[in-house]
């Protein structure tokens, strides 16, 4: 069986370092060989991104660079319209179908999946890696479909199905924060990676006011 491939999405924009440190740490846990970083086309729960997507591709391009085992899939972008999970997990395992795939979600995200398109179809497709903050801890009584799902034992000897959650470090970044701290001028190089904030400001992606979204990603 090959390698457990990581896949995480969102809309990146910009891409920080509680992205980039969180899903590293993870990776290392799981043994994952490679993360696909997917951003959205359009989300299918929350206000548009901001910045364009060639520019949230760009500012991806750019933080992913020094990371061998990250890299950039278009397909969401590619596909256009809403972005919704099942379809783009199946399309991943159309292309393996042996493949374990983890799909890596923070705890806010996986807490709200009954919300979520087919979303009782994801583990046919994926196993789910959820990133815990330290100190939190699983409700008492599960929902039925965390109980089916959790993972008793070695996720990799199946393609599909489990949940694992692992604590990542506490990184309290969020893009809604880095974007003010860009439209007034503040030095943001402690949240995001140099190169991205030199994008963000030559291109001057958010210094208007108009459009401005208020939900951390």
């Amino acid at each position: 069986m090959s390698a457990p491939l990581g896949i995480f999405g969102g809309t990146f924009d910009p891409i920080h370092y509680g992205h980039l440190r969180s899903v590293e740490f993870v990776a290392q846990k799981l043994r994952l060989q490679q993360v696909c970083f997917v951003p959205v086309a359009t989300p299918a729960h929350r206000s548009a991104p901001q910045a364009h997507a060639r520019h949230r591709l760009a500012m991806l391009e750019l933080a992913l660079a020094t990371h061998p085992r990250f890299r950039v899939d278009t397909r969401e972008i590619d596909r256009g319209g809403p972005s919704y999970t099942v379809p783009t997990l199946q399309s991943f395992r159309d292309e393996d179908p042996a493949r374990p795939l983890c799909l890596l979600l923070g705890v806010d995200a996986f807490l709200h999946l009954p919300t979520w398109h087919r979303w009782r179809e994801l583990w046919d497709l994926a196993h789910i890696a959820v990133m815990r903050r330290p100190g939190w801890s699983a409700p008492a009584t599960l929902p039925d479909w965390w109980q089916q799902h959790r993972c008793n034992g070695e996720f990799r000897d199946c393609s599909a199905g489990c949940i694992v959650t692992i604590e990542t470090p506490l990184l309290d970044i969020q893009a809604t924060v880095i974007r003010q701290h860009l439209r007034a001028g503040i030095d943001a190089s402690d949240a995001v990676p140099v190169a991205v904030l030199e994008y963000a400001r030559r291109h001057r992606l958010y210094e208007a006011t108009t459009g401005e979204s208020m939900h951390a990603v």
